[in-house]
């Protein structure tokens, strides 16, 4: 189920009152009162934020893509994504209207869904989609007012990334063999949005655990953390290659995803037990 939760208090502020798909990717308006699911069905459900119970407002959408997001200024809009571009879906009646644009070549939906993107809630100028047209190739897409603004290939990025939802504004990671298979020694490489071009490699000993989702930059764009195959995250600072400090948990306590808080003085963890430190 998607719910929505208050980090200060843990009180549970809402839940969708429909039967949820088993995946349904969720993004929420920039002022917080409303909230879009994007189901396997084909549609797309936009709820208020509030007490009680109502009814949806349902919306058809391109049944192959699944991602959505707000567009940041008003009116409220959501951007809806194809192949082929992104149209301007009115969040108020769910009718099509100004605001959409193509992209510089067709996205084909290869392995389920290729448009990437750290900022789920809101998509708009000076943001980055992270594309692969074609399998292996990357390209970093940083978005104007009208559209795709500043078109980049991501160059040496390692083959088989399968995503690359952990970009901030400037700087993604992702994971790639520093080393032969036999001494086990790995890397995470960081690459800048703008340019294209790897800016830094951090070195670890110890192999580095997937999914891509497990290696996660600081908001300020300084330190890296990622998970090795010991359970053991691991904190690097980005312009050195400096390791900081490992965070080492085992048993109940294994590391199934972990981020940084927004002023970046926490490192938050959670497992499937049913937790978060």
């Amino acid at each position: 189920l998607t719910r929505l939760w208050d980090l200060e208090t843990g009180r549970l502020l809402a839940e969708p009152t429909f039967r949820q798909d088993q995946y349904t990717p969720t993004a929420i308006s920039p002022d917080g009162t409303t909230v879009a699911l994007f189901t396997a069905s084909g549609r797309v459900y936009r709820q208020r934020l509030g007490s009680g119970a109502a009814a949806p407002l349902v919306l058809p959408r391109f049944p192959s893509v699944k991602m959505a997001s707000f567009a940041p200024k008003p009116p409220a809009r959501l951007l809806w994504f194809t192949i082929g571009g992104a149209k301007a879906i009115d969040v108020a009646s769910g009718r099509e209207g100004e605001g959409g644009f193509a992209f510089p070549v067709p996205v084909p939906n290869y392995g389920g869904g290729n448009l990437r993107s750290r900022f789920g809630a809101t998509t708009g100028a000076g943001l980055t989609l992270f594309v692969h047209p074609e399998p292996d190739i990357w390209h970093a897409w940083t978005l104007g007012e009208n559209g795709v603004a500043h078109d980049v290939v991501l160059a040496g990025l390692p083959a088989g990334v399968n995503g690359l939802t952990n970009a901030m504004r400037n700087l993604v990671p992702a994971r790639g063999d520093a080393g032969s298979t036999e001494t086990g020694v790995s890397s995470v490489g960081i690459w800048d949005v703008r340019s294209g071009q790897q800016v830094a490699s951090i070195q670890s000993e110890t192999p580095i655990q997937g999914p891509e989702g497990r290696t996660v930059l600081s908001p300020d764009e300084t330190r890296v953390a990622f998970q090795t195959t010991d359970l053991a995250v691991h904190v690097c600072e980005i312009a050195s290659g400096r390791e900081l400090f490992v965070v080492q948990l085992t048993g109940k306590e294994s590391i199934d995803a972990f981020r940084f808080s927004p002023n970046g003085a926490q490192l938050l963890t959670g497992g499937d037990w049913g937790g978060v430190q």
